[in-house]
């Protein structure tokens, strides 16, 4: 079983959350998880409701689209464009929900590893103060699919690979 790695959310400033976890795995692993649909689809949650459609189209112009539903057959729908892709190492996306009348937000993801550990770190910049300080709790809604995440690469190592 997998130690049990740190999930952090924090405000940086009146319109900024930054979520931190570490991974025990290469970056590249880390990367393929957070991007490649076969794998989100393993990984992601959104509170209590189950992915039922994701795309992926990983390039700065493309976009991503992932669909949720929860009890009852409510719809959740999450989607975006990618503004850069560095692959293995950060990603900048858009991000708007269906439904919402929010503007994006953009998050800024970025990777780092040390000893074989990688460290993620989202910074999620919001339109309005008061819209960070509505979203804020949800964040933490999170930290269940990170630990996912982490028994999917866990997985994938045993396996031999992403």
């Amino acid at each position: 079983m997998p130690r049990k790695r740190a999930f952090r959310v924090t405000r940086a400033g009146p319109r900024v959350a930054v979520i931190r976890r570490d991974f025990a795995a290469p970056r590249a692993e880390v990367f393929a998880a957070l991007t490649r649909a076969d794998l989100i689809r393993r990984w992601m949650v959104a509170a209590d409701r189950r992915m039922t459609a994701c795309e992926v189209d990983l390039r700065a112009g493309g976009s991503y689209r992932y669909e949720f539903e929860g009890p009852g057959g409510r719809r959740f729908v999450m989607h975006g464009a990618y503004r850069e892709v560095v692959p293995g190492s950060r990603i900048v996306h858009e991000e708007s929900y269906e439904g919402s009348d929010w503007p994006p937000l953009v998050s800024t993801t970025t990777l780092t590893e040390n000893a074989g550990v990688t460290s993620a770190e989202i910074r999620v910049e919001y339109p309005s103060r008061e819209i960070c300080d509505e979203d804020f709790p949800n964040l933490a809604h999170g930290a269940d699919g990170w630990a996912r995440m982490e028994r999917v690469l866990v997985e994938g190592r045993k396996k031999g690979g992403g």
